[in-house]
C-alpha cells in the first residue's frame, strides 16, 4: 500500500458544497458555455502546464507527501472516523492543518533537534527527514476549502 497523500485546495462557490464542487471539477469540461452550472464554476477554473502537459482544474495542489505513516494515520483517525480506505477525500479546515503542523513540529523537535535549521523565522528540515510539511500562501486564501 502506498502512502502518497495530496492536500488540495478547492474554491468555495456560493450555492455549492464541497462534494458538489468536487463533482463539478470532474465534469466542467462536459458543460456547455451557456449552462448555468458552467457560468457558476467558470471563474474558478484554472489552467496549468507542467512538463509539457496541460490541464484545467478548480483544484490546486497545496502539498504532497509520501511514506509518512503517522500523518496518514492522523487524517484517518481525526478526519475519517478511524476508517482507513484506499482512497478517501475529506474536508480539512485551516485550524485542523495548524493542529497537525504543530504536532509535526513538536515531534520533529523532540526527535531530530540536531537536524533542524532555523532561518528567518522559518523551520527548515534536512532532506534526510522522511517528510516535510509546507504551509503555503494558499492555506491563508479566503473562500477556499
Amino acid at each position: 500500500m502506498g502512502l502518497d497523500m495530496y492536500l488540495l485546495s478547492a474554491p468555495k462557490i456560493d450555492g455549492m458544497n464541497l462534494e458538489q464542487v468536487l463533482l463539478a471539477n470532474g465534469r466542467f469540461h462536459q458543460l456547455e458555455e451557456g449552462d448555468e452550472r458552467y457560468k457558476l464554476v467558470k471563474p474558478y477554473i484554472k489552467h496549468f502546464e507542467e512538463f509539457g502537459h496541460k490541464w484545467s482544474s478548480m483544484l490546486e495542489e497545496v502539498a504532497y507527501w509520501r511514506k509518512a505513516n503517522q500523518i496518514h494515520n492522523w487524517f484517518v483517525e481525526n478526519l475519517n472516523d478511524g476508517t482507513d480506505e484506499p482512497v478517501f477525500t475529506v474536508e480539512v479546515t485551516k485550524d485542523q492543518l495548524k493542529e497537525l503542523y504543530k504536532l509535526c513540529i513538536e515531534t520533529l523537535t523532540k526527535h531530530t533537534h540536531h537536524m533542524i535549521d532555523y532561518r528567518q523565522g522559518q523551520v527548515v528540515f534536512s532532506a534526510a527527514l522522511p517528510m516535510m510539511i509546507t504551509i503555503t500562501k494558499n492555506l491563508t486564501e479566503r473562500n477556499r476549502y
